[in-house]
């Protein structure tokens, strides 16, 4: 199934004959230039394996969940979502299901169009490949800021980013909105018991950027959220221009420095000789100004700078650590209202739970917490 909008094509692909390690059922959707790919079997994978099971959960899973205060959350942002669909049982979701994807398919295409609006119209070919090739150094915030951008996107022409698309929605489907929005805390939650540490700072960022605009029982102030990805002047830019910020100085250091290359010590522009020709040869297709060509060579480069040079590295590593907390603290002294809280994984925590998303103690069941849920869609 394709489709066309302002000069990007969309693919949702129904079946798939060939599959590679590098593409695994998580990875539900890519974009490439103007071509956006989306996979339905990952689609009904992600719904078999995370929202379905949620009403198979067994009651001593189920209770330890509750007892955890990341688990509970996490659990919440899940059954506030499901309650928004009106169902109880696996039968009555499955019956749902049509439904759930296409709202699950919309949702990822904003999220990659948001992408696309990013690199293609508001950054220039460098500060992409640069940004986009930090992310062989492991989770750092240029990488959260990326998905910050594509999820916060604005308007440009018909395109928008997810979040805008949801405050659409919330027009004239206000129900599907507030369950959307659900949906979204859910996905960007990988913070509990089993998660993977290195994803608990997007958790932490990506939650607290959309928390300024949750109200009491859950509910999302969609007309202050619009105005906020409307404003030019609002998150949206104060981002990019850090994202640009951080991405120029990074790559002004490694410019600047001197490197071992087997016996000898070369500068960076003798590197960029050698580092061309070795790229160039693996990808033959692409132009060496091409954006793709690009990503590759700085991304080789950052591989090899455990052997090229490790102490630029350390610094690097240390750079984007100290940005990190720098953005944490404008996030709740500067974007979030005026708080007490001693860091920012205490202040969505606790704020989250003030603003409905916690199970009450007195709920221990799943047809308890899942009415207690629908009655926040009724306020």
């Amino acid at each position: 199934q394709v489709q066309k909008i302002e000069g990007y094509r969309i693919s949702t692909f129904q079946t798939e004959a060939v599959r590679t390690p590098a593409n695994v059922l998580s990875i539900a959707a890519v974009v490439g230039g103007r071509h956006v790919a989306i996979r339905i079997q990952s689609c009904e994978t992600i719904f078999a394996n995370k929202w379905l099971c949620v009403l198979n959960t067994p009651s001593a899973v189920l209770q330890d969940s509750l007892a955890n205060e990341l688990e509970n959350l996490g659990l919440s942002f899940k059954l506030r979502a499901l309650a928004g669909y009106g169902v109880f049982t696996p039968a009555e979701l499955r019956a749902k299901k049509p439904e759930f994807l296409r709202e699950m398919l919309a949702g990822l295409k904003w999220h990659e169009l948001g992408h696309g609006i990013v690199i293609n119209d508001l950054l220039d070919v460098n500060d992409s490949a640069f940004g986009e090739a930090l992310g062989v150094l492991g989770a750092n915030i240029i990488a959260v800021f990326k998905e910050a951008l594509a999820d916060w996107a604005p308007r440009r022409h018909t395109l928008q980013g997810p979040l805008r698309y949801f405050c659409l929605m919330a027009e004239d489907r206000p129900r599907a909105a507030e369950r959307q929005i659900s949906v979204y805390l859910s996905d960007n939650w990988f913070l509990g018991e089993q998660a993977d540490s290195s994803f608990a700072n997007h958790s932490e960022i990506m939650t607290a950027l959309l928390l300024k605009y949750i109200r009491e029982q859950g509910r999302v102030d969609f007309a202050g959220l619009r105005g906020e990805l409307d404003n030019p002047q609002g998150i949206f830019y104060y981002i990019l221009a850090e994202y640009r910020r951080i991405s120029a100085y990074l790559e002004k250091i490694l410019k600047s420095a001197q490197f071992r290359h087997r016996t000898k010590k070369i500068n960076f522009a003798a590197l960029q000789k050698i580092y061309t020709a070795r790229v160039r040869r693996l990808e033959k297709e692409y132009p060496v100004e091409s954006l793709e060509f690009q990503v590759y060579f700085w991304a080789k480069i950052l591989e090899d700078l455990p052997a090229l040079n490790p102490a630029l590295l350390a610094e690097i590593k240390n750079y984007l650590a100290e940005e990190n907390k720098k953005f944490h603290r404008f996030l709740l002294s500067a974007y979030l209202p005026a708080n007490g809280y001693p860091n920012l994984r205490e202040c969505v925590c606790q704020e989250l739970k003030r603003k409905g998303f916690s199970a009450p103690p007195d709920k221990t069941d799943l047809p308890a917490l899942l009415q207690y849920f629908q009655t926040q869609y009724k306020i």
